[in-house]
């Protein structure tokens, strides 16, 4: 299976339900920062397994982020990251203090778990409607690594499946009068990616039949 076996229409649908999802978590970010929050168009990947930490961000930059596992009917990992800089801004808008800290303490990082566990769940709500499947949010947890040691210790489960791909919904936001820039993914590990496909396709063909 390959990226281009994926049709338009298929990629269409997947990204606006993203999109829905994503606008739905950017209301409730903006209802936390009291800022305006801006959603850039969502992004669909269909890659193989080993070039995954490829699509989430250079292997070597540092990122903060807050991880969630999926489960019910699908599985996978949902990241929301943050260059460090962006991380500390957020936290220090959602803690509402007068200037960010140098460095990510727990109040900081309890506060990007909360965003994280509101936004995921807004855009994973609209993925369940969407595609008719339960799908569950693990406990958030927080990390700042390399883009790359990150992903191994994401996928190693199931790097060793090579040539297997791995779907890679992701979006990214901007908060107005603030340089903070966040993106969101979610990772289907190889046979949930399969489940999903065969979803959508038996779905579009009842709503265009």
């Amino acid at each position: 299976m390959s990226q281009s076996l994926l049709s338009n229409l298929e990629r269409d649908a997947l990204k606006e339900c993203v999109n829905i999802g994503a606008g739905h978590a950017a209301t409730a970010l903006s209802g936390l920062t009291q800022e305006k929050v801006s959603i850039l168009v969502p992004k669909l990947e269909l890659v193989p397994v080993e070039d995954a930490p490829a699509a989430v961000g250079r292997p070597d930059e540092v990122m903060s982020a807050v991880v969630m596992k999926m489960g019910g009917d699908v599985s996978g990992t949902i990241l929301l990251m943050f260059p460090s800089q962006s991380a500390l801004l957020l936290s220090s808008l959602l803690l509402k203090t007068e200037k960010p800290k140098e460095i990510m303490g727990e109040d900081e990082n309890s506060a990007l778990r909360e965003a994280g566990n509101i936004l995921s769940g807004h855009a994973l709500n609209a993925l369940s409607q969407f595609l008719g499947f339960r799908l569950l949010q693990s406990v958030p947890e927080t990390s700042s690594d390399m883009v790359g040691a990150m992903m191994n210790e994401i996928l190693v489960h199931f790097l060793r499946e090579k040539h297997e791909n791995v779907l890679v919904l992701s979006v990214s936001f901007q908060i107005s009068g603030h340089e903070i820039i966040g993106s969101l993914f979610f990772l289907f590990d190889p046979s949930s990616t399969k489940v999903i496909l065969d979803s959508l396709r038996k779905k579009l063909a009842i709503d265009l039949g």
